[in-house]
This record gives structure tokens, sequence and C-alpha cells, in this order.
């Protein structure tokens, strides 16, 4: 939560892959009506975005074909010097 506070792509919200259970409540209004949904995780080399829009998809009925993943995640939106927000929003 640290880390998401410091700095996130504009407009993220934080869900915790290995905690859904905790965030899905608040997240599941907006996956309902969502054009797209962004996926990515702090680091570059990461799998746990895969296993989230997975799970997004099959157990929380967000459309497929909204599900975006950013493989480059934080680090690459960093590294290409685009805007970061701060603080939390979960």
């Amino acid at each position: 939560q640290a880390e998401f506070e410091a700095g996130h792509i504009p407009g993220a919200r934080l869900c915790d892959s290995h905690r859904q259970e905790s965030y899905l409540p608040s997240l599941r209004p907006l996956l309902k009506n969502a054009f797209e949904i962004i996926v990515y995780c702090a680091g570059g080399e990461c799998e746990d975005s895969i296993f989230l829009a997975t799970d997004l998809v099959y157990r929380e009925g967000a459309d497929p074909d909204a599900i975006r993943i950013f493989e480059g995640g934080m680090e690459a939106w960093r590294n290409a010097n685009l805007p970061i927000e701060q603080g939390g929003k979960q």
C-alpha cells in the first residue's frame, strides 16, 4: 500500500492480487461499467497482473475486451516519464 501511495498511474485503484477479497468490494461497481481496465504491477517482471486480470474476468465478470495488461508495470511507466499520481485511492 505504501508503494501505491508513493506513486501510481493516475486514476488507478489498488488491488493486491494476493488479497483481492479486501479490495474487490469497492471495485465491483467500477468493473461492471468500465470501458477499459488496465492492470499492472509495481515492477516490470510480474505475473500477478495476469492472475488478477484472469480473476477479474472469470470470477468478477469483467468484460474481457475491456482488460488490458500493462506489462512493463509501474517501472516502465516511470521510465517513460508519464504522469504519476500520489496518495491512496482504494
